[in-house]
């Protein structure tokens, strides 16, 4: 009988760590067209070091950043950063000859109320516009996404508190 309770202990207790995992929350939202992070904590200057260090950290190549705020004579930090990845955008024309009508990539910065908003676009969705039917093409492109998908989210993670979540 001992070794029957001690057997249903095991299996519950393996069922139950099993069954429920933990996950860390990301901080990704999106909306018409393009993917964001908020961020509450921190300053523009600090939080836009750290986009471009982590951007950097990632192989992207910042090779030229618009100043928003200074051509509209905004009060508020606005820049855009035009990134390249030459081994991305090797890959990319080897399927897609117009490869410059989606290169470089773009990340926005900029203050909006209380929270700076470091936003870029979906390129998957562009994608669709030029090569719908290339499997390999857009399976290029995701990896693109993604991979500033993480450069925004890790941007967000330096600064905001991450959640724990339970995942089923």
């Amino acid at each position: 009988m001992l070794y029957l309770k001690s057997f249903i202990y095991t299996v519950l207790t393996v069922f139950l760590l099993t069954s429920f995992s933990f996950a860390y929350e990301d901080h990704l939202q999106y909306e018409k067209g393009y993917y964001y992070v908020l961020i509450k904590k921190g300053n523009f200057k600090s939080v836009n070091a750290k986009l471009i260090e982590i951007s950097q950290k990632y192989g992207w190549d910042v090779v030229h950043t618009l100043n928003i705020d200074k051509t509209l004579n905004l009060k508020i930090p606005y820049k855009t950063h035009l990134l390249c990845k030459k081994s991305r955008l090797e890959h990319g024309y080897s399927y897609f000859k117009a490869i410059g009508i989606l290169a470089p990539c773009r990340i926005a910065i900029y203050r909006e109320g209380k929270y700076i908003k470091i936003a870029t676009e979906d390129l998957m969705e562009m994608a669709k516009r030029f090569q719908p039917e290339d499997k390999e093409f857009f399976n290029c492109i995701r990896r693109v996404q993604n991979e500033l998908l993480d450069i925004l989210n890790d941007t967000a993670n330096e600064f905001e508190r991450k959640k724990l979540i339970p995942q089923y």
